[in-house]
This record gives C-alpha cells, structure tokens and sequence, in this order.
C-alpha cells in the first residue's frame, strides 16, 4: 500500500481535530456504550431497530475515530 500524502495543518486546525477526537473517544464512545445497553436490554435482537440503530451510530463513530487518527498521523503543521 502506498505512503498516503501528508495533510497540512495550521495549528488551530490541529486543535479542532485533536478536540474532536477526545470528544468522540470520552464522550461520544461512552454515550453509545450506554445506549446500546440500553437496547440490549429491551429483549430481542431480530427486531431491535433501537440495537440496530446504536449499532449504526457506534460503528459511524468509530469509523471517524479511525480517520482522524489516520489524519493526525499524516498531520504536518505549517
């Protein structure tokens, strides 16, 4: 697999990205952990749009966690 090109940032830019992240593996992580209990707890799974939707969300977040982690890696600070 080829070396991804850099990704130039300001240090501000940097910032809002290294915010983002904390807040999506503090917050938001926790946030869907308890909501997918919750759905979990309603009983069966085959029909659980709740569990299907925390599902969704939480693989949607971790989808981000992974590119912005991937983002800062590559970060170059001009």
């Amino acid at each position: 697999m080829a070396e991804r090109p850099p990704v130039y940032l300001t240090p501000k830019g940097l910032q809002g990205i290294k915010d983002e992240l904390k807040h999506l593996t503090e917050v938001k992580r926790q946030e869907l952990s308890e909501y997918m209990g919750a759905a979990l707890a309603d009983g069966d799974l085959r029909e659980s749009a709740a569990y299907d939707e925390a599902r969704l969300l939480q693989s949607a977040n971790e989808a981000r966690i992974a590119d912005l982690e991937e983002l800062l890696h590559r970060a170059v600070i001009i």
